[in-house]
């Protein structure tokens, strides 16, 4: 091998043996005379760029970066840690989403580049593309707690919470340390709240705590709505579900608890209906949205409607005298005799409201 080639390769082995965690301004001194003598050596921009990242010279570090693309418009790793800074130190969220689209179309199997693509795109509000990047990415990189934690919030956003919990405990549980260990065991607690009315209360002093230093925390929100309802404030509620729905159309679990205040409130419009519809639709299992939505059915008198749901949701409400009167008035008005004939008579023995008994009573003489 002749004299220079040797020479050069002995310098390209220099550059690559250098640890851009422990490099020193001897390293970074070289690095740039390097670049210097041969300003297209993309290995040596990258490990100077690096370096300028980590000793907090965030321009030098991107300018570096961009002149290892300039010279290799296809290299995605630059692509990707410049896109990094710009939506980080730089904040210039427009230009990392531009560089970080451009890198996941050069490797799209990239588990890196999808998770961060993932993220900015979860920044910009379109969550149902970010939880289809960041399910990619954490299937692919299943011992980093940070994955799961991003994928945790991108199913929230989506509203599957349980998938939520599930990818968030195990981030947790994985026994490593990362940078977000503490939200994520804050997520975890304000979740379980917002699940269960009783929790809720116990947990609207810490949701007021994280709502003080981040007021669109999502959990907490849930959770301090759901406390105001049982407070009896239902307005306050009701303004704190409908700004979630504003920001987030696409969580369903506001969907569900606001179109069951307003139910409650015995409010009839179009707006409650199309909630209990949306509703139904994400939670087909929910016997509280099913009765909701089928006293509603009944008060529009849509009878098939509201029978339908009504007989479903009775097999697991058996002490629900309301839900059998009605549906037995529905079958009334459909004129199946014999339904509303036993609904009618289980709603009298359950000891219905005397309002409701009294024309239960009218509608059983009706059928004999």
């Amino acid at each position: 091998m002749p004299l220079i080639e040797t020479e050069e390769a002995a310098r390209r082995l220099a550059v690559l043996a250098i640890n851009v965690k422990t490099a020193d301004a001897a390293a970074v001194a070289g690095l740039e005379k390097r670049l210097g003598e041969e300003p297209n050596d993309p290995m040596a921009a990258a490990r100077l760029a690096a370096i300028y990242e980590r000793d907090g010279a965030i321009e030098k570090a991107a300018k570096t970066y961009e002149k290892v693309l300039k010279q290799n418009p296809q290299n995605v790793r630059a692509m990707a840690k410049l896109a990094d800074l710009y939506q980080g130190r730089l904040n210039d969220p427009r230009k990392a989403l531009e560089l970080a689209k451009e890198a996941h179309g050069l490797a799209p199997d990239d588990a890196h580049i999808s998770r961060a693509l993932g993220r900015l795109v979860y920044q910009q509000g379109d969550y149902k593309w970010a939880l289809s990047l960041l399910e990619e990415a954490a299937r692919k990189l299943p011992d980093q707690p940070e994955a799961l934690y991003d994928l945790a919030w991108a199913y929230y956003n989506v509203g599957k919470v349980n998938e939520a919990e599930s990818a968030m405990h195990q981030a947790v549980q994985s026994g490593a340390t990362f940078a977000r260990l503490d939200d994520a065991r804050r997520f975890i607690a304000l979740v379980a709240s917002s699940n269960d009315p009783d929790q809720a209360r116990k947990g609207a002093e810490q949701a007021l705590e994280v709502l003080k230093a981040d007021p669109n925390y999502l959990p907490a929100i849930m959770v301090s709505a759901r406390s105001q309802e049982q407070q009896g404030n239902r307005a306050v509620a009701q303004q704190m579900y409908e700004k979630v729905l504003a920001a987030n159309p696409l969580f369903t679990p506001a969907v569900r608890e606001l179109a069951l205040l307003l139910a409650r409130n015995h409010t009839q419009d179009q707006k409650t209906y199309d909630l209990l519809v949306k509703a139904r639709q994400a939670f087909p299992e929910d016997s509280e949205v099913a009765r909701a939505l089928g006293l509603l059915a009944y008060q529009r008198k849509d009878d098939t409607r509201a029978a339908q749901l009504l007989e479903q949701c009775a097999q697991s409400r058996k002490d629900d005298p309301e839900l059998r009167y009605y549906l037995g008035m529905a079958h009334f008005r459909l004129k199946h005799r014999i339904e509303a004939k036993a609904s009618l008579e289980q709603a009298l023995a359950m000891n219905v409201p005397t309002k409701l008994a009294t024309e239960a009573r009218r509608v059983l003489a009706e059928l004999k």
